[in-house]
């Protein structure tokens, strides 16, 4: 006998949906961007199979400098459960695919945190971005940078939470190098997406060391990575200031995020910096990428 029963869907399958009103007012150009041909996947779990050849991608291009968590942590991460907080904070880490004939053809991984006593602050941190070379220029790298704005809701609805939020989208970067064509590409593509820079001149910010523990111990400690804090505040793009305690407060999610595969002692040489920031009552710039 054949069972003519239809199979259940599997509830577990995250999907993403297209919100032109999450796009910048400066990626609104590809609020028309054509998906017919794609389709769009949310990696939620260590089982699913878009993981490895979406995780090589990303690896191939940002292990060489240590940029890269290995695989292990990204399966920790995706085990993460926004109602179950880590010291605090609630955070989800999803990484998402755009797929061509079920071939991921751009990938990006992100992680939306939340505090459990600043429930309307939801950061989102833009770990890494790869979009194949002929797909570039159309529109999909705007929308690469925009989906994390819809995981910054599941974790905010996900910790508990209720009513309003202000998401920010947090990206590290090199500092602005003129003679560097790459560096300014980045940049010059965030600035229009309306992304500014936490003014660099006040707040010095450093990545923790991305080496494993044994390459870290035999070149004598760690030696975290100087970088921009580049972010773009959600529907809020006209402000052109920052308190220093939400710039503390970012902060704080991206250490305690890091914190939770990187060893203590690391962390605290990362950490140290964090008191040389202003007072949580000081007005900081956020200035163009490349100014």
């Amino acid at each position: 006998m054949y069972n003519t029963r239809r199979p259940m869907p599997d509830t577990r399958v995250e999907t993403l949906s297209i919100e032109r009103a999450d796009l910048s007012p400066g990626d609104q150009r590809a609020a028309d961007f054509d998906f017919s041909p794609l389709t769009l996947h949310v990696i939620s779990r260590a089982d699913d199979p878009l993981l490895e050849p979406c995780y090589r991608k990303l690896w191939e291009e940002f292990s060489y400098d240590h940029s890269m968590e290995q695989k292990g942590v990204i399966i920790s991460r995706l085990n993460w459960d926004p109602t179950r907080p880590i010291d605090r904070w609630s955070f989800l880490y999803r990484m998402i695919a755009v797929c061509k004939d079920g071939v991921p053809i751009a990938v990006r991984d992100c992680t939306a945190m939340v505090h459990r006593q600043h429930p309307q602050q939801v950061f989102v941190h833009l770990s890494h971005v790869l979009v194949d070379f002929e797909f570039r220029g159309g529109g999909l790298a705007a929308w690469m940078r925009t989906f994390p704005v819809q995981i910054a809701r599941r974790c905010h609805t996900a910790a508990g939470h209720t009513g309003a939020m202000n998401v920010t989208l947090i990206a590290e970067m090199e500092h602005n190098d003129p003679t560097d064509p790459k560096n300014q590409r980045r940049l010059k593509s965030y600035e229009r997406a309306e992304f500014f820079k936490v003014d660099p001149t006040v707040v010095d910010y450093y990545q923790p060391d991305f080496r494993p523990p044994p390459a870290i111990d035999a070149s004598g400690g760690p030696s975290p990575v100087p970088y921009m804090l580049i972010i773009r505040r959600v529907g809020r793009e006209w402000e052109h200031a920052i308190k220093g305690a939400d710039v503390r407060l970012m902060v704080e999610a991206l250490y305690q995020m890091y914190g939770v595969h990187f060893r203590p002692g690391d962390m605290a040489v990362a950490w140290r910096t964090v008191e040389k920031y202003p007072p949580a009552d000081a007005v900081v710039k956020l200035l163009p990428p490349t100014q």
